[in-house]
């Protein structure tokens, strides 16, 4: 998935080739080495993640609160990259 902030736009791309090279295990964990998560403030999560998942996303456990500040949530992309999205509520 990749995201532009000035079109609040979301696109979900796959690979057509070279063919991805398998990782075991197949999702490992965050601080594992290499890319495996960006993380993007936006306008509005619960749309923003609404067009995520009509693009192929999915959505990782839920959408959570913390404190008065910030939504937050988890997104896992086609290729297995884990997007983390937040809203600032102040």
């Amino acid at each position: 998935m990749t995201f532009s902030p000035a079109a609040s736009v979301i696109t979900t791309t796959a690979p057509r080739g070279p063919e991805l090279v398998a990782v075991e295990p197949a999702f490992q964990p965050p601080y594992a080495l290499g890319l495996r998560s960006v993380m993007f403030v936006v306008n509005n999560l619960d749309d923003t993640v609404a067009l995520a998942l009509t693009q192929g996303g999915s959505l990782i456990g839920e959408i959570v609160q913390y404190e008065n500040k910030y939504c937050l949530c988890y997104m896992r992309g086609p290729a297995g990259i884990i997007l983390a999205l937040s809203e600032e509520l102040f």
